[in-house]
């Protein structure tokens, strides 16, 4: 496909055989009851959960609307949830931000944001 790289399925296959290879448990497209999460991580007791957007903004907005961790609440003490942006036109990431949830709440955030080095 020509421009599946403008598609945020494109990056979530490359992150999950990416992990898989490694022999993580991982899941594409995790179904709950609040919609999909489009890919979690469980390792070592923790749950890991990531959105990725493609050309938009709001993958943290979306993972704390949703409460996709409430899936996990009582499987796991530790709950991340990984918001990951991504440029077509660069076809590389442009924000980063994770926040750990604890008991529910979410506790903290992190982040990062690509500075744009002109062209």
């Amino acid at each position: 496909m020509k421009d599946a790289d403008r598609y945020e399925g494109f990056y979530a296959s490359v992150i999950y055989a990416y992990l898989a290879s490694l022999g993580m448990e991982v899941y594409a497209e995790d179904t709950t009851n609040h919609g999909r999460i489009d890919l979690t991580l469980a390792y070592e007791g923790a749950i890991f959960i990531f959105e990725f957007k493609v050309d938009d903004k709001g993958a943290m907005a979306q993972l704390k609307k949703m409460a996709y961790h409430e899936k996990y609440m009582g499987d796991s003490k530790s709950f991340t949830l990984i918001a990951v942006e991504f440029s077509s036109d660069e076809r590389n990431i442009v924000h980063f931000e994770w926040e750990k949830v604890k008991s529910g709440h979410v506790s903290g955030i992190r982040s990062f944001e690509k500075v744009s080095t002109g062209k």
